[in-house]
């Protein structure tokens, strides 16, 4: 087991194990199992950080989290779909593309993507960008997205730049998911009052499902900026 001396993480969290994927002189990436400040220490949550040293001080630079199994899966799931642009094989036609359908950087240029989920407050979306400026690249990143002012802001940006870097961070996180809690009960609905309209029922259970996702999605870092 690992302690916060190891993992430059906020002094907010509890570090209950770790493992680092790489480190260097400057940078250093790790996934971190954690729990809040004064949280229940059995529903931990997960997160592959990077973090760059400058001047004797590590820096935060990425964060991607892991709130549930369920959220895991789904998230893989589309990440291993747009890992096809790596094989030069064809991706499925349920995935969009341009900077149109995605609230990225006018720098990046997407080539395809796909949501993973979109409330009235959070969008979580699967993006390959095949330029930046005149610069082509091919990346997969996940974005997490949160509705501020009427304007879509980054919230957390995972990037897999290679193959091999994805199947490096699959083999770190795979030891700590059975530690994670299940939310594969979050999506249900109560049963509706005998005396609800129709219509307040549907709108009831879509903000149910909308909660549901967040709540499947989303950590407490997250959660607590609503």
């Amino acid at each position: 087991m690992s302690n916060s001396v190891s993992f430059p993480v906020s002094d907010t969290l509890n570090v209950l194990d770790g493992y680092t994927i790489y480190q260097t002189e400057k940078w250093h990436k790790a996934v971190v199992l954690y729990t809040y400040e004064n949280s229940d220490p059995t529903d931990p949550e997960i997160a592959i950080y990077l973090w760059h040293n400058r001047d004797g001080d590590w820096n935060r630079k990425q964060k991607y989290s892991i709130r549930t199994v369920e959220g895991w899966v789904e998230d893989k799931e589309v990440i291993e779909q747009l890992l096809n642009v790596f094989k030069d094989e064809q991706v499925s036609d349920e995935f969009t593309g341009s900077n149109t359908e995605f609230p990225v950087s006018d720098y990046y240029n997407v080539f395809i993507g796909k949501t993973i989920f979109k409330t009235d407050r959070w969008w979580k979306a699967g993006v390959v960008i095949d330029s930046k400026g005149d610069y082509e690249t091919t990346e997969i990143v996940l974005y997490v997205w949160q509705l501020l002012d009427n304007e879509w802001r980054v919230r957390q940006k995972y990037p897999v730049r290679r193959p091999s870097d994805w199947e490096d961070d699959l083999e770190a996180i795979s030891p700590f998911l059975d530690r994670l809690t299940s939310g594969e009960n979050d999506d249900s609905t109560e049963d509706a009052d005998d005396n609800t309209s129709p219509t307040t029922d549907a709108k009831d259970d879509r903000k149910k499902l909308q909660e549901a996702m967040e709540r499947r999605h989303l950590t407490r870092e997250l959660s607590n900026t609503n």
